[in-house]
């Protein structure tokens, strides 16, 4: 790599607008409204060597309410990513996130890597009540090039969240999840790679009867269209153990053993002015935090447009269906939520370092079954902020 050293930073100041930010069922509650300003300074060291880059990163901040006075706080996102070229066919990384924040910001969705296969990381597609949430997210991967044609490599992490302050009547759950992976790929043409990997992944949920672990064996597909275009398809069986309470009293632990499958699809184009990417899932994952394991199938797209030097404008829409992956127990019902959002933002490019935004974001979750959450929640949140940002050299 190119030997550089940079500092990189900048500050941003938000204004946000949330017209249910406790996520209270049934129509949005205009009483329980609230707005909030939010200061984001942030720093990082970017430094590369012929072998080596690492990136340093940090942001912190402070949110004020109007009326959710109480959950004023500081956040903090720290970050660190090192990446070492032992040889010239092998390539090793590190990763470390270390995120606090509130529910006013959205899911903390983790890094999920980038060995092939199923996705790893926590569930994005689910709408929590307003809470402090600490996330932490480790991961290690290796690739060895060991031909023109072929790759094998494998991938480990553990990420963690949870909740605090949350709002009196609801309940949400902390998630402990350990992962590992290992593939191979193989390209049958230039445009073409095929390859298949086995993944362990366990999920615990600390305080609670609730565990599975997960093994996955998938073979994949990606193939390059053309230099803008790629397509890619995965799929395979997963077998999954999971233990899970009985409405027994106290309640008692229950197993059950089963086979599952696990796909997925996605499309990725990019042209001068335009991008644009869609994908589909079906997989096990984690709850996030509203339930505990869950077969979760899942829709996403974006869409941006450079309308201008300095404008551009973004779509982002997605949908998905959480269901229990414990069975239901005699007198209940079966634990699943679906999740719909939408939005656009529009960025204003004003000089070399300086950027206006502007978004919105309609969020629904229908959901039975759960104590954690109402039955029905609709959310609306308007978004602006104004961002400096800067890259100097520094050093040698």
């Amino acid at each position: 790599m190119e030997r550089s050293n940079y500092v990189r930073g900048g500050l941003t100041a938000q204004g946000t607008y949330d017209d249910n930010p406790y996520a209270s069922s049934g129509s949005s509650n205009g009483s329980a409204s609230n707005y909030a300003i939010s200061i984001f300074p942030q720093i990082a060291l970017d430094q590369s060597r012929s072998r080596v880059r690492w990136l340093l990163n940090y942001a912190g901040g402070f949110t004020f309410n109007q009326k959710l006075t109480q959950q004023n706080q500081t956040s903090q996102n720290f970050g660190f990513d090192l990446q070492y070229r032992v040889s010239p066919h092998v390539t090793a990384r590190v990763t470390e996130a270390i995120l606090l924040t509130t529910g006013l910001f959205g899911p903390v969705n983790s890094f999920n890597g980038s060995a092939p296969g199923v996705p790893q990381g926590s569930n994005a597609f689910v709408l929590t009540p307003l809470s402090k949430q600490f996330a932490t997210v480790t991961r290690g991967e290796i690739g060895y090039q060991f031909s023109a044609t072929d790759v094998v490599g494998a991938s480990g992490g553990f990420h963690s969240l949870q909740f605090h302050d949350v709002a009196p009547g609801n309940s949400l759950l902390d998630t402990r999840a350990e992962s590992g992976a290992g593939y191979f790929m193989h390209r049958v043409t230039p445009k073409n790679w095929l390859g298949a990997s086995y993944s362990f992944e366990h999920l615990g949920y600390p305080g609670s009867i609730d565990d599975t672990i997960v093994h996955s064996v998938i073979a994949f597909d990606t193939y390059r269209v053309r230099p803008s275009m790629a397509l890619s398809f995965f799929g395979g069986p997963q077998y999954s153990e999971n233990k899970f309470p009985t409405t027994s009293v106290p309640p008692q632990t229950a197993t059950q053993n089963s086979w599952s499958e696990a796909g997925g699809v996605s499309f990725g184009w990019t042209a001068l002015r335009t991008s644009a990417d869609v994908a589909y899932t079906y997989r096990i994952a984690d709850g996030g935090g509203v339930q505990s394991t869950v077969q979760v199938s899942s829709i996403s797209g974006s869409l941006r447009r450079q309308l201008s030097n300095r404008t551009s404008m973004g779509f982002l829409a997605s949908y998905a269906t959480n269901d229990a992956l414990s069975p239901a127990q005699a007198g209940t019902a079966s634990a699943n939520t679906k999740y719909i959002s939408g939005g656009f933002s529009v960025t204003q490019r004003l000089g070399e370092n300086c950027f206006l935004q502007a978004g919105y974001t309609r969020q629904n979750q229908e959901a039975s079954g759960l104590a954690a959450l109402g039955s029905s929640v609709h959310r609306n949140s308007v978004i602006a902020s104004f961002s400096y940002q800067f890259a100097r050299p520094w050093g040698q």
